[in-house]
């Protein structure tokens, strides 16, 4: 078991903790990003997404119908948003990734999205308990589209989860629907890295990349929600590595 993987995925959970706590009505989504790269480097860590190529900030951050890849500019938070925080840290060599996606409340805003959201964390429970030896990503896949489709919700196919490590995207890729037969796809081995990701809609799955470049949105304008963990794949199961600590 590597120890600088671990402490990569324990540094970035409590920098992200910190950064989701920032995320409130009036705050900038720029004013978060400072955040994240203030609470990144008090763990001694790099900003991850900061070495995808052309990607010049710390955090993807998504508002709504943003899916992924949300460039953090100016937008400010309002009561009712849909803010899903996603950031990477790199440590000694060896990456992490994460994600959470919250309900932006007020004391005149009650939440209407609760079961929404909990739908996402409880497919990636379940997808997490996937992942282990003598599985196979297909498994995974499954867990999330079951999940996700019996609550009325859809899966976006397109966008994946992914193995992570000493590259912050390696194989195997992670589908969040399952094409195939899952003997077919990919097998989950001792020692493997892996973020696994929920993504998904209350519409339909098609999708968008906007005019910024990198912001990748629903095509019909409905919410979308992302919940990601790093986890390292033991002889007992996944070990989670990046563990929400709010």
């Amino acid at each position: 078991m590597n120890r600088n993987f671990l402490q990569a995925g324990q540094k970035l959970a409590r920098a992200f903790a910190k950064t989701l706590n920032e995320v409130n009505i009036g705050i900038s989504l720029a004013q978060v990003e400072r955040k994240a790269l203030q609470y990144i480097k008090a763990e001694g860590g790099k900003p991850g997404f900061r070495m995808v190529d052309n990607y010049d900030w710390a955090t993807c951050i998504n508002i709504n119908q943003g899916v992924v890849h949300g460039i953090p500019d100016n937008t400010e938070v309002r009561p009712g948003d849909i803010v899903s925080l996603d950031m990477g840290l790199y440590y000694r060599g060896w990456h992490s990734d994460m994600a959470y996606t919250k309900e932006i409340r007020s004391s005149k805003h009650e939440i209407r999205n609760g079961e929404f959201l909990a739908v996402g964390e409880k497919a990636l429970e379940k997808a997490i308990d996937q992942a282990r030896p003598g599985n196979r990503v297909g498994h995974i896949s499954k867990a999330i589209e079951e999940t996700i489709g019996q609550a009325g919700y859809r899966v976006i196919p397109r966008l994946t989860g992914h193995g992570v490590g000493r590259e912050l995207h390696q194989d195997p890729m992670i589908p969040g629907v399952l094409t195939g037969k899952v003997e077919r796809t990919p097998k989950i081995k001792v020692g493997m890295g892996l973020a696994i990701e929920v993504i998904y809609t209350k519409g339909q799955p098609g999708i968008k990349t906007t005019g910024d470049g990198w912001t990748i949105a629903t095509r019909d304008g409905k919410i979308s929600s992302l919940f990601e963990k790093t986890v390292l794949v033991t002889k007992n199961g996944a070990k989670i590595i990046t563990p929400y600590l709010f």
